[in-house]
């Protein structure tokens, strides 16, 4: 008896024998191709976006000028602003700075290098003057601007060369 009814279960009209479940399977194969090429393109387009996104530093900088005895360094600071930036000039061991704008938190003319710790930074542009007193060349120079990203809290350091 028990052998009569599992003959019979297996042949009951709501399980299909094995050619009809391909052909029902088939159609849902033939769309899982698209389904994941659109996924893959839509993955793609999302990494390309946040790439771009993350291009764009929120500090950048650059020398307005490295002639005779004068360095002027401007900073670019966008939105949102870091709280704090570290920026370190470094020159020729030797040169005595005369003046600088702002004030120096750090110089050392042995190891020809002035740092300054600017805090409570605001989005816009910064402007950074040395005086030597003596003329230096623009190839002996170099900067390096060090911040936490804004939002994503990772250490950045951007480098300066004229």
């Amino acid at each position: 008896m028990i052998r009569d009814l599992l003959q019979h279960m297996t042949q009951m009209p709501h399980e299909p024998s094995r050619p009809e479940r391909k052909a029902r399977l088939s159609p849902q194969l033939s769309h899982q191709p698209s389904s994941a090429l659109a996924f893959l393109c839509a993955i793609v387009l999302l990494l390309s976006l946040s790439q771009s996104v993350e291009a764009m530093e929120p500090v950048s900088g650059h020398y307005r000028s490295t002639f005779g005895t004068t360095i002027e360094l401007e900073l670019q600071v966008g939105y949102p602003a870091p709280a704090s930036l570290i920026v370190e000039q470094y020159f020729p061991a030797g040169l005595q700075i005369l003046s600088a704008q702002p004030a120096l938190q750090k110089y050392s003319s042995t190891q020809g290098m002035a740092k300054w710790f600017l805090k409570e930074i605001k989005p816009g542009s910064y402007n950074i003057f040395l005086q030597f007193d003596q003329p230096v060349q623009s190839s002996s120079v170099r900067g390096v601007i060090r911040y936490r990203y804004p939002l994503r809290g990772y250490f950045v350091e951007y480098r300066i060369i004229p």
